[in-house]
C-alpha cells in the first residue's frame, strides 16, 4: 500500500522522473532523515517521506515540533529543487533555474558570471588545475550552457556537464562531442569522477539543499572545486552569516563560506580568485569533507 501511495504522489508532484519505475528499497525508519530510497537506472534517488505519509506515521516524527532537533543548517524535509521547479508555484527564484538571465550577457544565458569577460582568470588557473592533478574524469554540476566551460581545453578529459533542465545549445554540443545529462544534485548523486566542479549554484541554495548535495559529492568525486567567499569584518558583523542566508532558491546571491559551520569544509587545497570582492573558486579533497549527520 506505502509503495502505491509513494508512486502516485511522486507522479503528480514530480513528472520529470518516472517515479512509477523506480525500484523501491525499505522505508527508512531511522531519525531523522526519513527517506524513502530507490534506484532509477544508473540514478539515486531519495523522497521525503513526509510528501507522502501525515505527520504521525512518520518514525520517529510525532509532531511538526519535532523539526526543532534538527541539527543546525538541515531540513530533511524541504522538497528537492526539481520537485519545488516542477510543482507549478514558479517565483523568480525558482525561474532562474529554468530561463536563466537571458539579457544579462551576450554570450550566455546564465549571466554575466558566466560570460567571456568574467571568466577570463577562472579559466586560465582552471586549465592548469586540470593537468597539476591530473583530472581524467570531470563532473560539471550547473553547467548551464557550458558557455566558459566549452572555451577550455578538455582533450582528454572525459567530461559530463549536468543541469536541472535542458538547455536550447545541447543538442548542437551533443553533435560536438559534449556529454550533458539532467541531474537534480539536491536529490541524486552525478557518476564518479577526479573532479566536480560546482560554480556559482550554492549561492542560490538553502542550506538545507547545500548540505545533503555536498554529502552527495563527496560520495562521487575525488576533488570539489565550488564557490566561496572569505569572511571579512561585515560577516563576523551579521551582514550576512552561513547560518541566515535564505528559506528557499533565490535569485539573490546568498554568499557563504565553506570552511565555516555548518559546512565546516576547512581551507581549500587552491584558491581561484573570481571577478568580486572576497569571491573564489575554492578545490577540497572530498575524502576530508564530513559525513552528513
Amino acid at each position: 500500500m506505502v509503495i502505491e501511495m509513494i508512486a502516485a504522489i511522486a507522479n503528480e508532484y514530480f513528472p520529470a522522473v518516472q517515479y512509477d519505475q523506480l525500484r523501491w528499497d525499505s522505508i527508512t525508519t531511522a531519525w531523522p532523515t526519513g527517506l524513502v530510497t530507490g534506484g532509477y537506472d544508473s540514478h539515486h534517488v531519495q523522497l521525503p517521506l513526509r510528501e507522502i505519509l501525515p505527520v504521525a506515521q512518520v518514525p520517529g516524527l510525532s509532531s511538526s515540533s519535532d523539526q526543532a532537533s534538527y541539527p543546525d543548517g538541515w531540513n530533511h524535509y524541504l522538497p528537492h529543487l526539481q520537485s519545488q521547479v516542477n510543482s507549478g508555484a514558479q517565483s523568480p527564484g525558482t525561474d532562474i533555474f529554468l530561463y536563466g538571465w537571458p539579457d544579462q550577457a551576450d554570450d550566455t544565458i546564465c549571466g554575466w558570471g558566466s560570460s567571456e569577460q568574467h571568466t577570463r582568470r577562472v579559466r586560465k588557473e582552471f586549465a592548469g588545475l586540470l593537468k597539476t592533478y591530473q583530472v581524467e574524469t570531470l563532473n560539471d554540476a550547473g553547467c548551464g550552457d557550458v558557455a566558459w566551460m566549452s572555451m577550455i581545453d578538455l582533450q582528454g578529459v572525459d567530461y559530463v556537464g549536468y543541469d536541472l533542465y535542458e538547455r536550447a545549445n545541447w543538442a548542437e554540443l551533443r553533435q560536438r562531442g559534449y556529454q550533458l545529462n539532467i541531474l537534480d544534485i539536491t536529490a541524486n548523486e552525478s557518476r564518479p569522477a577526479d573532479l566536480l566542479i560546482c560554480r556559482d549554484v550554492f549561492i542560490h541554495l538553502p542550506n538545507d539543499m547545500i548540505l545533503p548535495a555536498l554529502e552527495r559529492f563527496r560520495r562521487s568525486a575525488s576533488l570539489l572545486l565550488t564557490t566561496s567567499y572569505t569572511s571579512d569584518s561585515r560577516t563576523r558583523q551579521g551582514e550576512f552569516s552561513n547560518f541566515h542566508r535564505m528559506n528557499e532558491p533565490s535569485l539573490r546571491h546568498a554568499k557563504l563560506d565553506l570552511t565555516l559551520p555548518p559546512f565546516n569544509l576547512g581551507q581549500p587545497l587552491v584558491r581561484i580568485p573570481e571577478d568580486a570582492p572576497n569571491k573564489y573558486l575554492g578545490l577540497w579533497n572530498m575524502s576530508r569533507l564530513p559525513t552528513g549527520p
